[in-house]
């Protein structure tokens, strides 16, 4: 498919959709999946669906579910009456990269991926390289893809090993700063053989689908992974290239307009842009939304636009919490005109445009009945008829500048605006980022317009607005803004 820039992806739980469409009818499989569902997708403007969680579900790992008290008692909260049959183990404890049975065959995603790709959608699918699930047939056939410890690692390191069953000790999965993910084997990224391994399974997904999220890619780094894992590994197998260096050329080789996206932290998203990714999680972007003022948003899109090109933009995903319960209705909606019309991939998921409230865990199969809230809903609909078109995605961005309205008046620091241009289109953006009223100047450099009269027409309250060349350019567009309020203006030149 043609690359899109500033794409939009939807995250779907694939066991999600599937549970919440066969209500009251009968069992479906991927290529069931109505018309109408794909078109609304669509219709909505996104580039790509990114099927969150299709891969083979491990045996042991539901067991292990099942087994975990405080995980249950999650499953009460996200899932009251929750049956043993919902319990489906963790989509991040790959047991092997085959479509699982629950949701049909390769074929039938197939089927689902054409039907997408005619109506311009791409279809994005689960990689990850870090660790596979604990019972994974690899850890009896090829014990040594993955980082082996002895008895005495095992005793001394609770938690960090577990022994399966022909003897051999194998670690569990994990990052630097948490406990191990006990449903889960690591890996070991400096063996040649677990590199190639994870190479081949990359090149078999990149025939099923238009690009791959690739799970907490940062922890497959030579530095990241020999700090994690250094009392374990032989210094001798240390490699000379990194994972990523190696392994993104050699699928692009083959698929040359295959798309690698990285989960990744720690700040950085930049190294693995430049070896090789074409999108990068922008965690930072998230965070200083949740806790910092206007100008560190500000200050954050500042950056180059060749970097930002490549952040992947979110308010919510299946590991955050929810938009609309941590930041508020008003506060999201704010959020969600700035992620909708900022350089980069803008990153939606499923049940965020309803205003949905609860996060279900992706151990679970289905999630619990919520009715969308309507004001939610209209805002984001407004917004992707906004945003779903070519200067958006085509057009030069440009962040602007802001000044006070007034002497004394330092509200206009709370506010945040920019435009977009392609030919004789332009779209402005303003919002508030405050829960104070706030009043700015917002500045537009000469040259930006060909007419005497300007009119704005806002996407979200429908009001027209007129103004003069000379008052834009030379005293800055006036603007008053409620907390938390946006404008998306559409401009005409007269």
């Amino acid at each position: 498919m043609k690359k899109t820039e500033h794409p939009h992806l939807l995250e779907i739980n694939a066991f999600f959709w599937l549970s919440r469409l066969e209500q009251g009818g009968g069992r479906l499989t991927l290529a069931g999946i109505p018309d109408c569902e794909l078109e609304a997708i669509a219709k909505c403007g996104f580039h790509y669906v990114w099927l969150m969680g299709i891969w083979k579900r491990s045996p042991a790992g539901i067991k292990l579910a099942l087994e975990n008290e405080p995980l249950k008692s999650e499953f009460d909260r996200c899932l009251p009456g929750w049956k043993k049959e919902d319990v489906t183990g963790s989509p991040y404890a790959v047991y092997g990269y085959e479509i699982d049975p629950r949701l049909g065959s390769q074929q039938d995603l197939a089927s689902l991926r054409q039907r997408l790709a005619k109506l311009g959608v791409g279809l994005f699918l689960d990689f990850v390289p870090n660790h596979l699930a604990f019972d994974h047939p690899w850890t009896e056939q090829e014990p040594a893809l993955f980082v082996n410890g002895t008895e005495a690692a095992f005793k001394d390191y609770p938690g960090l090993f577990y022994r399966t069953p022909p003897g051999r000790y194998l670690a569990h999965g994990k990052d630097p700063y948490f406990t191990a993910w006990n449903d889960t084997v690591q890996i070991n990224i400096f063996s040649w053989r677990a590199r190639a391994a994870l190479t081949a399974e990359m090149l078999k997904i990149a025939e099923l689908c238009d690009g791959i999220r690739c799970d907490m890619a940062m922890l497959l780094l030579t530095d990241v992974f020999e700090k994690n894992w250094r009392p374990f590994l032989d210094p001798a197998q240390r490699p000379k290239a990194d994972f990523w260096d190696e392994a993104i050329p050699a699928v692009k080789a083959k698929f040359p307009q295959f798309i690698f996206m990285a989960e990744v932290y720690w700040g950085l998203d930049r190294k693995l842009q430049e070896m090789g990714f074409d999108y990068t999680y922008d965690k930072t972007f998230y965070d200083r939304l949740k806790h910092d003022p206007a100008v560190s948003i500000r200050e954050h899109l500042s950056a180059g636009l060749e970097y930002q090109k490549k952040c992947v933009r979110f308010l919510e995903n299946h590991d955050e919490e929810r938009a609309a319960a941590c930041f508020g209705k008003k506060r999201s909606l704010a959020f969600a005109a700035i992620l909708g019309t900022v350089p980069g991939l803008r990153f939606f998921h499923e049940g965020q445009a309803e205003g949905r409230v609860k996060r279900t865990l992706i151990h679970l199969g289905r999630e619990a009945a919520e009715p969308a809230n309507l004001e939610i809903s209209e805002f984001y609909l407004k917004l992707f008829r906004f945003a779903n078109v070519e200067v958006l995605h085509a057009g030069e961005w440009l962040l602007l500048e802001g000044g006070p309205a007034s002497e004394a008046d330092a509200t206009f620091r709370n506010v945040l605006a920019w435009v977009w241009s392609h030919g004789d289109e332009k779209r402005m953006v303003v919002v508030n980022d405050s829960a104070e009223e706030s009043r700015v100047k917002v500045r537009v450099p000469e040259g930006f317009w060909e007419a005497e009269k300007i009119f704005f027409y806002d996407h979200l309250s429908r009001e027209v607005f007129e103004h003069s060349t000379y008052e834009v350019t030379r005293q800055g567009l006036g603007a008053t803004l409620g907390a938390w309020q946006c404008r998306l203006f559409e401009l005409k030149n007269y």
